[in-house]
This record gives structure tokens, sequence and C-alpha cells, in this order.
């Protein structure tokens, strides 16, 4: 497990605390019913998981996931009480996200750009989103994290109508990331990156300006 801490400032100058933590899995694939048991410290979490995912690969994407929650917990010890958390999952990787507010949000697409189509993210991006993208040298799949993470904080997904998250400005780069800002939810912003290997990772803060506040932490990866 990587963890990384970072502070930013909120609109008023408030000091805010955060965690970001990424795991990655080597073991064999998907995880074995014995394994998740001993990996797992709460059963009566797992129980339900198991319940609710039917599919190997999805139970053990979400067994990831809490896993690292459950790490960067205890790592955190007394910090970790006063946070709220996002996580996220793709393929073999989980991504948790811990901040001292009421509300925070991650997105991670493992090899997006190498596996899917340009045509996928026609759906949620204009052709005015599409160029603020192109003057920054980032991919769609920036701007698709972007919105899921500000989704998750919101704790709504990408359930309305996908012009409620529209890009109100777009600015950065492909090594500092990308800092979005959104039309309809201008207390929010979220820090986007495209990892190596043609994958993408997001934060999504309330009461931040990444442009102004970077988080100032190593994402790993970056292109």
């Amino acid at each position: 497990m990587k963890a990384q801490w970072f502070s930013v400032p909120d609109l008023k100058g408030r000091s805010r605390a955060g965690v970001l933590a990424v795991l990655v899995w080597k073991g064999p694939w998907p995880i074995s019913t014995l394994e998740a048991d001993q990996l797992l410290t709460d059963r009566g979490e797992l129980e339900a998981l198991r319940l609710r995912i039917r599919h190997p690969g999805r139970l053990s994407q979400s067994v990831l996931a809490r896993l690292l929650l459950q790490l960067v917990r205890e790592g955190g010890g007394p910090a970790c009480t006063e946070m709220s958390f996002s996580i996220a999952h793709s393929a073999q990787t989980a991504v948790v996200l811990g901040f001292e507010d009421d509300c925070c949000g991650v997105d991670l697409e493992v090899a997006a750009r190498g596996h899917r189509s340009e045509r996928a993210t026609e759906r949620f991006l204009d052709s005015r989103e599409r160029g603020m993208l192109e003057r920054v040298g980032l991919s769609p799949w920036s701007a698709w994290c972007a919105k899921e993470s500000l989704g998750k904080a919101l704790g709504t997904g990408l359930q309305a109508p996908l012009s409620q998250y529209a890009l109100a400005r777009v600015s950065g780069g492909p090594i500092q990331g990308g800092a979005f800002e959104f039309s309809g939810f201008p207390a929010m912003a979220a820090s986007s990156w495209d990892l190596a290997g043609g994958s993408s990772l997001a934060i999504c803060l309330p009461q931040w300006s990444p442009s102004r506040h970077p988080l100032g932490i190593r994402v790993p990866g970056v292109s």
C-alpha cells in the first residue's frame, strides 16, 4: 500500500487534511474465499458483499477496496476519525481518498485509453469540453474520471443529466494534472491525472482551488 497525506486550505484559508492511498494486488486473481476471510476484519461487511456481488472478479475488486480502506484507517489512527472516505477500483487496483470535510470523491480507470474506443467519451463530453482538454493536453478519460469523482462526492454518481456535470474551466497539464471546475457545482473542484499505461485517476474536493493549491503529492505512473 502507498498512502500519501496532504493538506489543502478551503476558500477561507482553513487547512484540511487528506490522504490518498493506492493498492495494486499482486497475488492470484480473483481473490479466493479463504484469503478474503483472512484479509477483512469486518466479517459482516464481507458477507454483505458476497450476497450483493456474485461475479468473482467484481467481488474481488470490492474486497480489495475494503482492504485498502481498512489499512488506511488502521494506519491513520485518530486522524481518520473525522474523515469522510471515497473508494474506487479498476482491474486489480484499488484507491482510497480520505478527507477532513463533509464529502470527497475519487475515481480510477485502469488502461481506459488502451482498451476503450474514444467514441465512448462522446456521450459525456461536448465539443466545447473537448476543446478545453486539447488545449491543456489531457485525455477525455481524465475528464470522465473528474466527473465520476464529482458524482461520488455528491453521493449521486452520474445519475443526473450529464449537463449538470458540465465543465466550466480546465487548466493544468499532463505532468501536474488537470484542474477541473464545474458549471453546476462551483463549490466543488477536481484534479485528474493521465497515468502511464493508459489509465486515469481523479479526486474531487469541496471548497478547493486545485490550480492555486495543488495537493503536493506524487501520483505514481504519471506519463
